[in-house]
């Protein structure tokens, strides 16, 4: 991805979790920050918008978006947005520019996010008239936009529920070849309670487990983390046969052993 795509004004493709497309456009971009966009009230059957999409209603403002842009296909998380070519030209500014920051009461602070004003304490009754500055983890977004523009009557979380019910329903029935022999990759899912971040205590736990699949010789991690229920450590290996043996039996001795799933899936390059 080319940060230099990151332009307000800037047309985005948001694939739907449930098929077709809905489109964005830019409103901010701070690469320390993230970027917002406002979704248009329309879905395509393709990912070409029409020429005059931008003359459409805006059904969702100030959608904080940025991880949405980087995904990988083999994420549970949906398809990644794209940019397209098109850039509209009149001026565009979110709607709120105020948002909170802070974690906890005396530690609140409204933060401009266009930079124009400085950031201000705020009382912890103050503090509740302000957004928080976060960003959802995927696929939160596609879920809201597609509830949005397909005018559904469930809850983003409701609707990630249904769609990743319907998903691994369909991958068991049309499961591709698992890679038994030669390079490849090792998928390590991990269920958690919850829907926001692991906890540190989970993060420390999967970091020991990583430290122990590296020193088993089970591969070499390429990525890690979690999100919305579910952590994932992905391994590189010249073996999966030998790898997948050595990766079993340190995920069962591990106290993930009940709650992780292990695939594996071929090496694909960039």
């Amino acid at each position: 991805m080319n940060f230099s795509q990151f332009k307000t004004g800037r047309v985005f493709v948001v694939p739907l979790l449930g098929g077709g497309y809905s489109f964005g456009v830019l409103t901010f971009y701070n690469r320390a920050i993230g970027a917002l966009g406002n979704i248009i009230d329309f879905v395509g059957d393709d990912p070409d918008p029409p020429p005059e999409i931008h003359e459409k209603p805006v059904t969702i403002h100030d959608v904080w978006c940025h991880t949405e842009f980087f995904l990988k296909p083999s994420a549970n998380a949906g398809e990644p947005w794209k940019f397209t070519k098109i850039l509209v030209s009149s001026p565009l500014r979110p709607r709120n520019r105020y948002y909170r920051m802070g974690s906890f009461p005396g530690d609140y602070m409204r933060r401009d996010i266009l930079g124009e004003e400085p950031s201000i304490p705020l009382s912890p009754e103050e503090a509740l008239k302000y957004p928080r500055l976060s960003v959802p983890f995927p696929p939160f977004n596609a879920a809201q936009i597609e509830v949005a523009v397909k005018r559904l009557d469930v809850t983003p979380d409701e609707f990630i529920k249904s769609w990743r019910s319907n998903r691994e329903e369909v991958a068991s029935k049309e499961r591709r070849p698992l890679i038994t022999e030669g390079p490849g990759v090792i998928h390590i899912e991990i269920a958690y309670r919850g829907k926001g971040l692991p906890s540190r205590n989970l993060i420390a736990r999967r970091h020991a487990l990583e430290d122990r699949l590296t020193a088993a010789g089970a591969g070499h991690i390429t990525e890690a983390g979690g999100g919305m229920g579910v952590m994932d450590i992905y391994l590189d290996t010249e073996d999966v046969r030998r790898s997948l043996l050595l990766v079993k039996e340190v995920v069962e001795s591990s106290r993930f052993g009940k709650s992780a799933r292990i695939e594996t899936l071929p090496r694909t390059r960039d």
